[in-house]
């Protein structure tokens, strides 16, 4: 592929990205799916309730129950990376959304992959602090710190 033309592929994909992120932070969770495909791979760090492989279809659920329960108001993301290369492209944040009834900002800290192909995200991977999320979340306090 000419240079250009995959330069213009990553920024169109990294837009891709930078819509879903605002999106989120509007609260419109399930317009945040606007641009994944039926099949996407949803992956999640660690052993948690979402922990590994799901399908679109958990995502579609999880974005449509208990997100916007958890984030009534959005969670705005601070992006502070954002790289494109081929069919990936990486976004750093951390999320400033507060969390229904505990009124604290998450502050998670997250570094997501996006596989997008042909406009449409294949595979959407997210790392982030498991702890940080069972304790704010959920309330489960796991360690004494």
């Amino acid at each position: 592929m000419p240079e250009a033309e995959s330069n213009l592929m990553s920024e169109a994909n990294k837009q891709i990205v930078i819509d879903h992120f605002r999106l989120m932070s509007e609260a419109r969770f399930m317009e945040a799916l606007k641009d994944f495909a039926p099949d996407a791979e949803w992956w999640v760090i660690g052993h948690g309730a979402h922990g590994g492989s799901n399908t679109m279809e958990d995502l579609t659920a999880a974005y449509s129950g208990p997100v916007p329960q958890y984030f009534p108001n959005g969670n705005p993301v601070d992006l502070t990376l954002l790289v494109a290369e081929g069919d990936w492209v990486v976004a750093e944040g951390v999320g400033k959304g507060v969390i229904t009834g505990a009124g604290e900002p998450y502050k998670n800290q997250y570094v997501w992959l996006f596989k997008i192909v042909d406009g449409k995200v294949r595979i959407f991977k997210e790392y982030f602090d498991t702890l940080h999320a069972e304790e704010r979340i959920f309330g489960r306090k796991l360690v004494d710190r």
